[in-house]
């Protein structure tokens, strides 16, 4: 939904705004944080619930589902946790982590302003890091990791750090309780996604759009009903949001 270079989510505007309008909560699905999550919520004028660092804990608003309570709910490994595991392996493989890294640093690597990269240095259950050593170093290390009881998935522009949560689980945990909350409610699951780190997520939804990669490539994936896209970034995640919507509503 957000432009891989400048963030911008303008083209997706239309089917927001649908999808609001019928009251259609829009779950984001990222390796952002919960402060950067938070502010972009606020931004695009949604409150509902999201996962957070690749499936590592969903925040649930407060009552949001009748009778519970809410908060931040932790699925994979705290980041503190995951870097006391990770600083020995420090001497043996060159790699860079955001925990190393200043504002400055992480802005000028993902193209955020210095506030926004404030955001994403608050890890609560993961870490991103730029690999520096070999592509042979990179397959010990991540024996390493699982070993560690960590695991580390490609996103698109950084290895991310984790324990073993995924966007998929994190999904499933909460289409669950939407369907548990809500009963009078049919419940579907659609997820939209273009990066590894993204596939879990697509291959457990009841509905895939797999959007095209800047190569014009796309993810290989094994779903319920898979779509590609035929389009990159917002711009397709609107077209195909606006035409699941009318599929869907020109059913009943």
């Amino acid at each position: 939904m957000l432009d891989h270079h400048t963030y911008s989510w303008e083209p997706a505007r239309p089917a927001i705004e649908q999808a609001i309008e019928m009251d259609i909560p829009i779950i984001f699905n990222t390796s952002k944080t919960l402060s950067e999550v938070a502010s972009l919520q606020k931004e695009v004028g949604i409150s509902a619930p999201y996962i957070i660092e690749n499936g590592g804990a969903v925040w649930i608003p407060e009552y949001y589902f009748p009778g519970y309570q809410g908060g931040l709910v932790v699925l994979g490994v705290d980041s503190q946790t995951i870097l006391s595991k990770i600083e020995t392996l420090r001497k043996n493989y060159r790699f860079k982590g955001f925990s190393q890294m200043s504002h400055a640093e992480i802005a000028s690597l993902t193209g955020l302003s210095e506030e926004s990269a404030a955001l994403a240095a608050q890890r609560s259950c993961s870490e991103p890091l730029v690999w520096l050593d070999t592509e042979e170093q990179l397959k010990s290390f991540t024996e390493i990791i699982n070993s560690l009881g960590l695991q580390i998935v490609k996103g698109g522009r950084f290895y991310h750090l984790s324990g073993h949560s995924s966007k998929g689980q994190a999904l499933n945990y909460l289409h669950t309780l939407f369907k548990d909350k809500f009963p009078e409610h049919s419940c579907l699951s659609v997820a939209l996604g273009d990066s590894p780190n993204d596939l879990s997520m697509l291959e457990v939804a009841d509905l895939s759009v797999v959007i095209q990669r800047a190569d014009g490539t796309y993810l290989e994936c094994k779903g319920n009903d898979v779509r590609p896209a035929g389009g990159m970034g917002p711009e397709a995640w609107n077209k195909q949001i606006l035409s699941i919507i009318e599929e869907m509503f020109s059913r009943s």
